[in-house]
C-alpha cells in the first residue's frame, strides 16, 4: 500500500468516526418539529469561529458548535432545544415561560405550597373539551385548595409579585374567598388577559372595599373581603349587613361549612370571635392593596 493510499484511508476513518460523534451528540426529535434534543454532554463548549457574515437573527451555540435563530432557546429541564412562543415578541414576558423558569428553579422546594403547585401541574386533569376548568378539577381541590386559608398572602403574591402561575393562585383565592373579580356568569382561564382583568378589579376592590361594603350589591362582589368590616360594624352595634354573611360564607371553600341561615346575631358574634385569625389575614391583605382600614 503506497502512501497516498494509506492517507486516504485515514481521512476516510477519521470522517466516519467525526460524523458518528456529531450523530451521537444530537438527534432530530419528530414529535417537536425543529426542536432538537438528547444533548448528551452538557460539557460541550465550542468556541465560535471568526466569522463576519453572520445574520442579525442569529446566535452561536456552543453546544452544537453552530449559529442558531435567536428564535429557538435551550430548555435545561428536557435537554432539549425548542421554539420561542410565536405569540409574545417580549418572550420574557411571558407567563409560560416564567412558570417553566419557576418549576426549574423551586421543583425540589420543601415549600408546602411550591409543592402544591408542582404536582398540580405534573397531575393536573384535562377535559376532553376545549375548555379547562380549574374549579371542576380534582386535582386542584387536592393540592391548591386544600392548603388553606393561611396561604392566601403567599398565593397572592406569586400572582401579583414574581407574576407566576397566575391561574391556579387566582382561582385558588377566589374559591376560598368568594371575592368575585370577573363579569357574572365569566370562568377565570389561563389567558393573560383574563388573569389581568382579574388582578386590576381584585386591586380596586380591595382599595375601595370600605365603600363597597355600604351597598348591596358590592358587598356581595367582595366575599370574604367584607368581613374585616362588617365585624367592626356588628362590635360597634350595627347589623345592617348581617343579613349578608350566609350568602358571602357560602360560596367560600376556606372555611368550614355550617348551617349559615339559622344564625342570629348572637351566634355571629360569636363565629366571627372563633375567626379572628383569619379576618385579621384578610385585613392585612386589604392593607398591602391600599384598601382604608
Amino acid at each position: 500500500m503506497d502512501g497516498k493510499t494509506a492517507k486516504g484511508i485515514t481521512l476516510m476513518i477519521t470522517t466516519v468516526l467525526v460524523l458518528l460523534v456529531g450523530i451521537t451528540t444530537y438527534t432530530i426529535d419528530e414529535n417537536q418539529g425543529d426542536a432538537i434534543s438528547h444533548i448528551n454532554d452538557e460539557n460541550v463548549n465550542i468556541p465560535e469561529p471568526k466569522n463576519n457574515n453572520v445574520p442579525s437573527y442569529a446566535k452561536w451555540d456552543a453546544r452544537l458548535g453552530a449559529y442558531i435563530s435567536e428564535d429557538v432557546y435551550y430548555d435545561e429541564e428536557s435537554k432539549t432545544y425548542r421554539d420561542k412562543p410565536k405569540y409574545d415578541k417580549d418572550y420574557d414576558k411571558n407567563e409560560a415561560y416564567r412558570n417553566e423558569k419557576w418549576l426549574k428553579g423551586n421543583k425540589d422546594s420543601d415549600k408546602k405550597l411550591y409543592k402544591a403547585i408542582v404536582n398540580w401541574n405534573k397531575n393536573r386533569t384535562l377535559s376532553l373539551s376545549a375548555f379547562y376548568i380549574i374549579k371542576d378539577d380534582p386535582v386542584f381541590k387536592e393540592n391548591i385548595l386544600s392548603l388553606g386559608f393561611d396561604y392566601l398572602p403567599e398565593m397572592l403574591d406569586l400572582a401579583f409579585n414574581d407574576r407566576v402561575w397566575n391561574l391556579p393562585m387566582l382561582a385558588g383565592v377566589e374559591c376560598m374567598t368568594g371575592i368575585q373579580c370577573l363579569p357574572e356568569k365569566e370562568t377565570l382561564d389561563s389567558s393573560e388577559n383574563r388573569t389581568n382583568l382579574w388582578k386590576e378589579e381584585f386591586k380596586e376592590y380591595l382599595a375601595n372595599a370600605k365603600d363597597m361594603v355600604k351597598d348591596e350589591k358590592d358587598i356581595q362582589k367582595l366575599g370574604m373581603f367584607a368581613l374585616p368590616y362588617i365585624s367592626d360594624e356588628i362590635e360597634n352595634g350595627d347589623t345592617r349587613n348581617v343579613k349578608h354573611l350566609s350568602k358571602i360564607l357560602s360560596k367560600c371553600s376556606g372555611i368550614e361549612k355550617e348551617n349559615w341561615s339559622d344564625k342570629e346575631t348572637g351566634d355571629w358574634k360569636e363565629w366571627i370571635s372563633k375567626n379572628g385569625k383569619k379576618i385579621s389575614t384578610l385585613k392585612s391583605i386589604i392593607k398591602s392593596f391600599g384598601g382604608k382600614q
